[in-house]
C-alpha cells in the first residue's frame, strides 16, 4: 500500500511538472500568436532565405496537445475517466502534424494560412523583405526595456518600424524575391513619403 502511495506521489509530481512545462509552452505560443511576443517572429525575418513567413499553427496545436495530454494524465490520478482526454490530445497532435506538412501551402498563401500574428501580417504587407530583415537585426540591438515596450504596444512598434524603414532608403543588394512581388525600393519609398 505504501509503495502505491509513493508511486502515486511520484506520478503526481511528474505530471504536475509536465503540466507546468506544457502550460508555459502554450502561453509562449499564445503570446506569439496574439502579438505580445515579437522576438521569435522577428528572428524568422532575419534569416537569409527567400521566404520569411512565420507559421504559428503547428507549434500552437502541438503545445495545446501537450497541455491536454498532461492535464488529462494528472486528472486521471484523481478521476480515472479523465484519461479519455488523452484521445483529444492525440488528435490535436495529429492535426499539428497535418498543419506542419501544409507549411508549403501556407508559404504560397500567407494571407489565408498565416493570419497570426496580426502585426506581422501588416508589416509584411507594407514592407519589403530587405526592410523586414533590417527591422529584425535592429531589434537585436534594442535594450530589453524597449523590446518589452514594443512587445506590448503595437502602435509604438509600428512607429519604430517606420523609423527603421525611413533609414532603409536604398537597397544594398538585388533581390529576386522583391522583384517577383513587383516592389521596387525607391518607388515604394517615394510613394510612402510623398503620397
Amino acid at each position: 500500500m505504501t509503495q502505491l502511495n509513493a508511486r502515486g506521489l511520484v506520478d503526481l509530481v511528474l505530471y504536475g511538472v509536465l503540466l507546468l512545462l506544457s502550460a508555459g509552452l502554450l502561453l509562449r505560443y499564445g503570446l506569439i500568436a496574439a502579438g505580445m511576443f515579437k522576438g521569435p517572429v522577428l528572428s524568422v525575418f532575419a534569416r537569409y532565405q527567400p521566404d520569411d513567413t512565420y507559421y504559428a499553427l503547428p507549434q500552437l496545436l502541438l503545445s495545446l496537445a501537450a497541455f491536454v495530454i498532461t492535464g488529462s494524465l494528472l486528472l486521471s490520478l484523481f478521476e480515472p475517466r479523465a484519461a479519455r482526454g488523452v484521445i483529444l490530445g492525440v488528435l490535436l497532435g495529429i492535426s499539428s502534424y497535418a498543419a506542419y506538412t501544409l507549411r508549403d501551402k501556407a508559404r504560397q498563401n500567407p494571407r489565408l494560412f498565416s493570419p497570426l500574428p496580426l502585426w506581422a501580417v501588416q508589416l509584411r504587407r507594407r514592407t519589403t523583405r530587405e526592410e523586414r530583415r533590417r527591422i529584425a537585426f535592429l531589434w537585436l540591438r534594442l535594450p530589453w526595456r524597449a523590446r518589452i515596450r514594443f512587445d506590448v504596444s503595437d502602435h509604438h512598434f509600428d512607429l519604430w518600424c517606420d523609423l527603421v524603414i525611413l533609414g532603409t532608403i536604398t537597397q544594398t543588394m538585388e533581390d529576386a524575391a522583391v522583384e517577383a512581388e513587383g516592389q521596387h525600393i525607391q518607388h515604394d519609398m517615394e510613394r510612402r513619403l510623398y503620397p
